[in-house]
């Protein structure tokens, strides 16, 4: 069972990790659209 400060901690490294992953996707997606566009 997981105690009040435990799951506060969890979901502020999961507020953390999050803005990270939206980051890098859309990095990807940015990268993925720039090179659709330079080949046409």
């Amino acid at each position: 069972m997981l105690t009040r400060d435990e799951m506060i901690r969890d979901q502020r490294t999961r507020a953390g990790t999050f803005p990270a992953v939206l980051f890098l996707y859309g990095i990807l997606v940015g990268t993925l659209v720039f090179a659709g566009m330079a080949m046409v």
